[in-house]
């Protein structure tokens, strides 16, 4: 089932809303013309729940926790590439110094968004870290 709305252009309100069951919004015969001219349709897309924390919205954590943050290939990819960047090992340097990691942290920030862009973990992924 999609949902449609009609929008009346000149004030950008809605006027009418539909729900079917097909691939893509109302099509009449050649000669009617919908939506009507001065009106446009949108479909409305449902809304994805933002993803949980894994740690509840802790800010800070343990080594170990922010470490299981990552997959298992993500940690064998960083600690090889850390071998032979010199950036990336001053940031594991730097998280295996402390006993916790704060997320918030501008290192911590700066790390994490160097690993992505890095490609050692996937699109999307600092984020998710980030956000614990």
């Amino acid at each position: 089932m999609k949902t449609f709305l009609v929008i009346d252009k000149a004030t950008g309100q809605e006027v009418y809303r539909y729900t079917i069951d097909a691939a893509g919004p109302i099509v009449f015969a050649e000669t009617d013309v919908f939506p009507p001219s001065g009106f446009r349709q949108e479909e409305v897309l449902p809304e994805v729940p933002p993803k949980q924390p894994v740690y509840g919205g802790q800010r800070v954590l343990p080594r170990t926790d922010f470490l299981r943050l990552f997959t298992q290939a993500e940690r064998m990819a960083i600690r090889t590439e850390a071998k032979q960047n010199a950036v990336l090992e001053d940031f594991v340097a730097l998280m295996d110094s402390t006993p916790t990691t704060n997320l918030d942290d501008s290192d911590t920030v700066a790390g994490v968004t160097l690993l992505e862009q890095a490609g050692l973990i996937g699109a999307g992924r600092a984020v998710e870290i980030l956000n614990g």
